[in-house]
């Protein structure tokens, strides 16, 4: 059985669990974000959940910031936790022209674990009257429940934000796992894989503050792709100072979903719904998975520009 990294549909909001080289490239003092997924509550009683804090600050031509993921999945409890420490580093020596290059490093670990006793073996089904008895022994043996792994990811970013450009391009590449270490619950020579993502957004400027904001995510992890398009319009509202956005996204073969929020000064909510089209469908009637992202950013002038 093969399996992938944890996705998001809000992915343009986890911006240090998309590409470390974004670590803390925006105007301000610091940033803090939280975000949340709970996904197949139509067919599983454990849903799959994922868990992001995130955060991140400036400081002259560099980034640091801090990065913690939880994920759980399934009645055996399958438990992964990611905690990494990222740095950038602004590359371009004149990022006040709007031009800028950038790189990051994330250095951490992960944690991954099961609750094996949840498990249900064949052979513990006595016969079609009586059913399942958990006092017959399974006969099967796990060489450990609980692993530790080395965690390290790269990247590299180009963004825009000239100040009279009314079309400003963000385009990123990074890799997730580069050590591939070695994974596995019974004791088999299995490597988790390294996942490379590209990621790409245009911020197309209009009259009054309003914006266009399409969005594309590719992600690959040994044999497996997965495609994220979509596009944010964002309304500005003069009177309370607010901006309210709203726009279709859609993974391919997968999902298509509906995202909505609103940025009113340092605060950024963001709220998504999956509707599962998959061929998984039948059964969940196309009930697939809700979001939930708020972001706080400090604000403070400075010399970096905000790619927000």
């Amino acid at each position: 059985m093969h399996a992938q990294d944890a996705h998001l549909s809000q992915f343009y909001q986890s911006r240090l669990q998309t590409n470390p080289a974004i670590t803390g490239m925006f105007k301000g003092q610091y940033q803090a974000h939280i975000q949340y997924r709970n996904q197949w509550s139509a067919v599983a009683s454990n849903p799959f959940t994922t868990s992001i804090f995130s955060y991140d600050k400036p400081y002259k031509k560099f980034g640091f910031g801090l990065l913690a993921m939880n994920n759980k999945a399934g009645l055996s409890n399958y438990t992964v936790t990611n905690l990494t420490l990222s740095t950038a580093y602004e590359i371009t020596n004149t990022p006040t022209d709007g031009h800028h290059l950038t790189t990051g490093i994330q250095l951490g670990f992960i944690q991954k674990s099961i609750s094996s006793n949840q498990f249900v073996y064949n052979n513990q089904f006595e016969n079609s009257v009586s059913g399942y008895n958990s006092g017959i022994p399974s006969y099967e043996s796990f060489a450990n429940i609980s692993m530790m792994l080395p965690e390290l990811n790269f990247g590299v970013c180009y963004f825009n934000n000239t100040k009279k450009s009314k079309v400003k391009p963000t385009v990123g590449v990074s890799a997730h796992h580069l050590t591939s270490p070695k994974e596995t619950f019974i004791d088999t020579d299995n490597k988790l894989p390294i996942r490379w993502t590209l990621y790409s957004r245009v911020r197309f400027e209009m009259a009054n503050k309003n914006y266009l904001e399409p969005h594309v995510l590719f992600m690959r992890q040994q044999n497996v792709n997965e495609l994220n398009i979509g596009f944010l319009w964002n309304k500005y509202l003069s009177a309370s100072d607010l901006y309210v956005f709203a726009g279709p996204y859609y993974r391919y073969f997968d999902a298509a979903a509906i995202h909505f929020g609103g940025l009113y000064r340092s605060i950024r909510l963001g709220i998504s719904y999956d509707f599962n089209i998959s061929t998984l469908s039948s059964a969940t009637n196309y009930r697939g998975g809700f979001e939930f992202s708020l972001t706080y950013k400090k604000s403070l002038e400075g010399l970096l520009p905000s790619i927000y």
